[in-house]
């Protein structure tokens, strides 16, 4: 009889605690993704992106990017949530360097992470790392070789620690304003000022058309930390950057899109412009995209415009499992410039297999 009532107490209590859990947790989602594949660099490309000693040397190596998450809400009542994000990026193939050549040292909490709150009538307010406003690569498809992937054309200077407020949605429209800071990151050599940043973004999307806008101003930068092959690498100033992508559908098989940005400091100008092409038959998905980077400003004499051609396919083998085949040509810009290279292409062959969960 006292075993029994010591067993119903410990019972009790278990299924108390359990229920205030859950009544104030709604539990943790796990969610992310792998890819890895075969990815051969002829010698240009190897110079610029290659994982081998000897450069200007076509190369083939295995290399890949995942991505590990953590999510997580709580209701407050009255609307209000408590929300977080823990987000970490590694290189599966065990040599610390992703599929873009990022260094990826298996850090926690390496990509977008945050804590904050959510109102059904107030927005969304958080803070934490890296979790972007500017929505660069918004209709870029590619997974490895595209202008907002390995080439790097777009993206901003959003800081590393940062505050983000989203407005509530009005429909399929959106706003968000981010205020970050980087310590020292790109900042004035010799000086103890940190980089802080403020991105404003606009964006709506109903499926068959959308448009996003941003626009972000930082100070205190270099110019070399942003544009190496300007002449007077060694001026400080702000750095504004407006970005603007708009896509849409004419049939529901095709998809167009164009990415532009636009980035000045100290004098120094960036354009770049990208246009997307995407056609679905089947369970495969058919693209093709194209670019060009201009330069104005303190420019050195043999830096010419950047120009590059991409084309994958992607299989659907099922829903959450994808093999692939991209392929990219890049010519001259500031990549040649910064290696040496007056002259060839960078051609980047990625055959592989992408699996999310």
């Amino acid at each position: 009889m006292k075993l029994n009532k010591i067993t119903l107490a410990v019972l009790a209590t278990a299924t108390l605690g359990a229920s205030a859990v859950a009544m104030a947790d709604d539990g943790v989602t796990v969610f992310g993704d792998m890819r890895v594949g075969v990815v051969n660099f002829n010698g240009n490309a190897n110079k610029a992106w290659g994982y081998s000693a000897k450069e200007n040397v076509s190369s083939t190596n295995i290399a890949g990017r995942g991505n590990l998450n953590f999510k997580g809400t709580e209701n407050l009542g009255n609307g209000l949530s408590a929300i977080w994000l823990l987000s970490n990026r590694f290189s599966p193939t065990g040599n610390q360097v992703d599929d873009q050549s990022g260094s990826r040292p298996g850090t926690l909490a390496s990509n977008d992470t945050y804590v904050g709150l959510k109102s059904n009538t107030l927005g969304t307010l958080v803070m934490g790392t890296n979790y972007g406003n500017f929505q660069d690569g918004l209709y870029d498809n590619t997974y490895v070789v595209g202008p907002d992937q390995i080439q790097g054309w777009f993206g901003n200077t959003e800081g590393h620690n940062m505050i983000r407020y989203d407005l509530p949605s009005f429909g399929n429209l959106n706003a968000s304003l981010q205020y970050g800071t980087s310590e020292n990151a790109g900042a004035a050599t010799g000086t103890k000022a940190a980089q802080h940043n403020t991105t404003v973004n606009v964006n709506y999307d109903n499926g068959f058309w959308g448009v996003s806008g941003a626009y972000t101003v930082s100070n205190n930068l270099q110019t070399s930390s942003q544009m190496a092959w300007a002449t007077n690498g060694t001026d400080v100033g702000t750095l504004a950057q407006s970005h603007l992508t708009a896509m849409i559908k004419p049939a529901d098989a095709l998809q167009l899109a164009v990415e532009w940005q636009h980035s000045n400091l100290n004098g120094n100008t960036v354009n770049s412009t990208a246009l997307y092409a995407y056609y679905t038959l089947g369970a495969a998905q058919l693209g093709m995209q194209y670019g060009v980077q201009s330069y104005s400003g303190h420019t050195p004499t043999d830096l010419k415009k950047g120009k590059f051609i991409d084309a994958f396919v992607h299989y659907g083998l099922s829903k959450t499992t994808t093999a692939f085949i991209e392929v990219m040509n890049s010519r001259d810009g500031a990549l040649s410039y910064a290696n040496g290279q007056t002259s060839g292409s960078r051609v980047m062959t990625d055959i592989g297999l992408m699996k999310s969960f």
